[in-house]
């Protein structure tokens, strides 16, 4: 469907494709596309697009796309809004991980974790490089369950991505206990920590270098819808 819309229409520019639930896969070729966005409560399970011009691209679904190539060379702004709700666990995180190792740099990762489970072991990364991707700008956390873990969904996400900036969504009241928290884990964190000395792969811990919190009235990639978020720099 997507394939003969994009073929019929050569000098296409900006495609939006909005909840289209009976969309799968996405797979097409396109000289002259420059912004694409999916946004739909189901997720595509396949991603195949090649547009050397494409300078946006936004995705926003419950989960990953199975199969994910893009071509990179021209893309200038990327947004990822992920809103899982089922158990997330290692094997999720080096998915999400892996998925963003194939952009040179997103602009915006948004993360609304509706699960209320969640598991992380360090020893489960069977030999993963230890440094955290530096491609994510800024991580963004609409909302975070109040019975999750907070200090495994930290680890978990610092390992995945070491953003410039992580903001908190402060809308919801269940996030201001998960602020609390990353202002007295992050801020009061040791110079030199000792918690992975035995460890081949070390945690975010041993990367971080600078923290600065602030709290302010922004809304990343939608400037025209205002929110108040608290702002971590690293």
């Amino acid at each position: 469907m997507v394939e003969n819309l994009v073929s019929d229409l050569p000098i296409l520019e900006k495609l939006e494709l909005n909840f289209c639930f009976k969309l799968t896969r996405l797979k097409f070729s396109s000289c002259v596309l420059r912004q694409l966005t999916f946004c739909s409560h189901k997720s595509l399970m396949e991603v195949e697009i090649d547009t050397p011009k494409l300078l946006r691209f936004e995705y926003g679904a419950p989960k990953l796309p199975v199969i994910f190539s893009l071509t990179r060379s021209s893309l200038q702004e990327s947004y990822l809004k992920l809103t899982p709700n089922d158990h997330l666990n290692t094997s999720w995180f080096q998915n999400l991980r892996a998925y963003l190792s194939r952009f040179e740099q997103l602009n915006v990762l948004v993360l609304s974790i509706n699960s209320t489970n969640i598991t992380f072991i360090a020893e489960e990364l069977n030999g993963t490089s230890s440094c955290p991707l530096s491609v994510v700008k800024h991580l963004k956390i609409q909302q975070v369950m109040q019975s999750l873990n907070f200090e495994t969904l930290l680890d978990s996400l610092l390992w995945t991505c070491h953003p410039e900036t992580l903001s908190v969504d402060r809308t919801w009241e269940h996030n201001e206990e998960f602020i609390q928290f990353l202002r007295e884990k992050l801020i009061e964190r040791e110079i030199v920590p000792p918690c992975c000395d035995s460890r081949c792969i070390k945690c975010w811990r041993h990367y971080l270098k600078k923290v600065e919190v602030e709290s302010s009235t922004r809304q990343y990639g939608n400037p025209s819808s205002p929110r108040q978020v608290s702002t971590i720099c690293f």
